[in-house]
């Protein structure tokens, strides 16, 4: 657990000490061979019950993360809806809790998109704050494409080239990657920014 922390630590330190910047991502392609994997992880609720059992699960769940990427590495990891637990967390950390989310991604160097559910909109979160803390980290593809109020925080795609295509101007995506926020919950510390 304390080297677990350490790490985390050292991480958060390197990410807020260097300027990243992910728009220079290598663009997403199937390999030669016609695949494109991807790993996806849902509904983890980092921060439930943060007082009690909370830490523990978080724990388990970042381990289960890296198993599964040690097993079989992915071309692309999903964080699909309920990151972080809005309803137990409070202002002050509840975006740190995508530090631990995205360490193992990190530390791999893999890529990875997010969409966020109705438990990462809440008084005590903002869709907006969790992208910023998460664009902080390299490899994330996470993206705000849609400036509407009423329209949440991750609705974007993404383009998965062929495995040929050298230049992306030149070449048509073969596959098209929708992420919807699902705009659910609250809204943070009672504002009226629907985000």
């Amino acid at each position: 657990m304390i080297r677990h922390n350490i790490a985390i630590a050292f991480l958060v330190t390197l990410g807020y000490g260097a300027e990243v910047n992910n728009t220079n991502l290598e663009p997403l392609q199937f390999k030669k061979n016609g695949t494109f994997q991807i790993a996806i992880f849902s509904d983890m609720h980092f921060g439930q019950y943060e007082s009690t059992m909370g830490p523990e699960q978080d724990r388990n769940s970042v381990e289960v993360i890296r198993k599964v990427l040690d097993y079989d590495t992915p071309d692309l990891v999903v964080l699909n809806d309920d990151l972080i637990n809005g309803d137990s967390t409070y202002a002050h950390n509840s975006t740190h809790y995508i530090d631990q989310i995205v360490e193992p991604l990190v530390n791999r160097s893999l890529t990875w998109a997010s969409n966020y559910g109705n438990h990462d909109h809440n008084y005590n979160i903002a869709g907006d704050d969790i992208l910023d803390r998460e664009q902080m980290w390299p490899g994330s593809r996470t993206q705000k494409m849609v400036n509407e109020t009423m329209s949440g925080t991750t609705n974007y795609y993404l383009a998965v080239y062929p495995a040929n295509c050298s230049d992306t101007t030149d070449c048509s995506p073969r596959l098209l990657l929708w992420f919807f926020d699902s705009r659910g919950g609250n809204y943070y510390q009672g504002n009226s920014q629907q985000n």
